[in-house]
């Protein structure tokens, strides 16, 4: 996405934004060969690994908006998987299929998700 950041950031610089920005890659200094004028930005390397992920968000949060009081992330880790497992447990009920419930969890879209978990808050 090094086209759409750079997009971004520009309006940020011309609009003199408070915006923040979460940049994640796989591994440590992937960005570098495509992105090199980001250098010495908090770059956050997730590893492919979901937890780690979850570390991620958190020390981001934490750092960049100065959340406090959050939940360990090895917690908001296992509420994802525990939530995901629930939204798995009711398509299989919807569809009657283990593999079309999986196919819909594979597949669904952000904004998809988005409305499934506000359903359910």
């Amino acid at each position: 996405m090094p086209f759409e950041l750079g997009i971004d950031w520009g309006i940020k610089e011309v609009l003199k934004s408070e915006k923040q920005f979460l940049i994640l890659e796989a591994e440590k200094y992937d960005y570098m060969k495509a992105l090199s004028d980001i250098n010495g930005l908090d770059v956050k390397v997730h590893e492919n690994n979901i937890e780690t992920l979850f570390e991620c968000l958190y020390e981001w949060l934490s750092e960049t908006l100065k959340i406090r009081k959050q939940d360990p992330p090895l917690k908001l880790y296992y509420d994802f998987i525990d939530y995901n497992a629930s939204l798995f447990e009711e398509k299989l009920l919807e569809f009657k299929s283990k593999k079309i419930a999986i196919n819909y969890i594979e597949k669904i879209s952000i904004p998809e998700y988005i409305a499934e978990v506000k359903e359910r808050i």
